[in-house]
């Protein structure tokens, strides 16, 4: 689980590359902010959380539904350099879509959409010690 706090996550990455045997590997799913920019760019629905300022690429948060309050979602190469930072070596870095049953129907019903082209995706990122 990726905390809303950066300042977290980055303690949590450190940690596993203190902890990690030499040659130990770690894989994990990480959200990211790319994936709700372009929902909104492809979902003429969702346009607004663009020109509202609702996606922070640069401070890498999307705000929740009711927009009270923001989650931490890292673009590729901020993830890359939290994991850099943490003396931990990229194996490999992956979309993943989430585009089969029950994700899509919970997609569909947490953002009130109807175009089957437009899902959830994560990254899945391998790094080793």
């Amino acid at each position: 689980m990726v905390s809303s706090e950066d300042k977290t996550n980055r303690e949590m990455i450190r940690e596993f590359g203190r902890v990690l045997k030499p040659g130990g590997k770690i894989y994990g799913y990480f959200p990211t902010t790319l994936c709700f920019l372009e929902i909104a760019y492809f979902s003429r629905k969702h346009a607004h959380c663009v020109t509202e300022g609702f996606i922070d690429v640069y401070g890498n948060k999307v705000w929740d539904a009711e927009w009270q309050t923001a989650q931490i979602y890292y673009t590729p190469l901020r993830l890359n350099r939290i994991f850099k930072e943490a003396g931990l070596k990229q194996l490999s870095l992956e979309m993943q879509f989430l585009d089969y049953e029950p994700f899509v129907s919970m997609f569909k019903e947490m953002i009130d959409h109807d175009d089957p082209d437009i899902f959830v995706w994560h990254l899945l990122a391998r790094y080793e010690k």
